[in-house]
């Protein structure tokens, strides 16, 4: 598996989610994230971290009335070059 993930500043939230409803795209219910992260003792975090490091992330999700939730448990590491 493979993550690569993007983060941009946006400046206008209604433009952007009209250009995407004209092309189609149909966007679901927010999820609700809360991550916990454990690193190697003695490592310091943060950008520029190559050491590998575990994720838990819990996440709740409403559907209709019901909120459902589960916990995802993932192992990360840079990769370089």
């Amino acid at each position: 598996m493979r993550e690569i993930e993007i983060k941009v500043r946006l400046q206008d939230k209604e433009g952007l989610l009209a250009a995407l409803a004209a092309k189609g795209v149909v966007l679901g219910e927010s999820v609700h994230q809360r991550d916990q992260v454990f690193g190697l003792p003695g490592e310091v975090g943060g950008d520029g971290n190559t050491a590998p490091w575990l994720r838990v992330r819990t996440e709740m999700r409403r559907q209709g009335e019901d909120t459902t939730k589960r916990a995802l448990f993932t192992f990360k590491r840079s990769v370089t070059g």
